[in-house]
């Protein structure tokens, strides 16, 4: 039994730990809606019709992504904790790991193909088996 306390502990500093590091911080300025700007995969780029056409909208942990008329949805995890910080997104039965970076208004992801390991930078140059999106979040209509 103490065994159990002791790691139940642990585990609830760990999960402090990775708030304070900025993991809640992130989360929440995640949430809202996000508009595509570039992307990358395979050493190709997205056409500027298809950008267009992309929006991914973030709530709690949550994700609803369309694009072209496609349309995924899923949960993600992040950890901030991390060098550089990472996400898992689960889609359906896919799980993919990935990287991210979050400044003002920017949200840029590499996510490395399912059943690949984690990137361990932004590229989604050919060969790299990654893709990498860049999103920014898109202006509030209200007033």
């Amino acid at each position: 039994m103490k065994m159990t306390a002791s790691l139940a502990a642990l585990l609830a500093l760990v999960v402090v730990v990775k708030l304070d590091a900025g993991g809640d911080k992130d989360f929440k300025a995640l949430q809202g809606t996000w508009l595509l700007v570039s992307a990358e995969q395979n050493g190709k780029e997205m056409p500027a019709d298809m950008l267009k056409t992309a929006k991914l909208i973030i709530k709690g942990n949550k994700h609803f992504v369309s694009i072209g008329g496609e349309k995924c949805d899923g949960t993600h995890t992040l950890d901030a904790t991390t060098k550089p910080k990472s996400i898992d997104s689960i889609d359906g039965d896919r799980k993919m790991l990935g990287i991210y970076e979050l400044t003002k208004g920017t949200f840029k992801v590499c996510f490395a193909e399912p059943g690949k390991d984690r990137p361990k930078e932004f590229t989604g140059k050919e060969g790299s088996g990654c893709f990498v999106h860049v999103w920014k979040r898109a202006k509030s209509t209200k007033k």
